[in-house]
């Protein structure tokens, strides 16, 4: 991921070089140069940061067991899902607070949910 991050951003960054040097600055180069590290793309930064994570998250998920873990499901769900009805505030946070987030859901259903059906 972190190769084609770098070949992306120095195709960007050289595009600003060549239509718009207004725009670029130092800070935004340098950035380019390491743009999983620097945070340039949020999202790939997150997920990064997330995968980092996942493992020991999976493991303490599992050592919670099935009721716990079904319960702290519920309980980001309300307050997240209460969250998002608040106007003017996000729904999700944009870092790897959100996969984590999605990843407690998600493994809760998978491991301890019958698989909902259209019966």
């Amino acid at each position: 991921m972190e190769r084609e991050l770098l070949f992306w951003s120095l195709i960007l960054v050289t595009f600003y070089l060549v239509f718009d040097r207004a725009d670029l600055g130092m800070k935004l180069m340098a950035k380019s140069v390491m743009p999983l590290s620097m945070g340039l793309w949020w999202y790939a930064t997150a997920y990064a940061v997330f995968l980092a994570l996942l493992l020991f998250l999976a493991k303490g998920l599992k050592a919670l067991g099935r009721e716990y873990h079904l319960a702290l499901a519920i309980i980001v769900l309300a307050i997240w899902g209460l969250h998002s009805f608040i106007p003017g505030l996000q729904s999700l946070p944009d870092n790897f607070l959100g996969f984590i987030y999605v990843f407690i859901l998600i493994s809760a259903y998978k491991w301890y949910m019958k698989s909902f059906t259209t019966k």
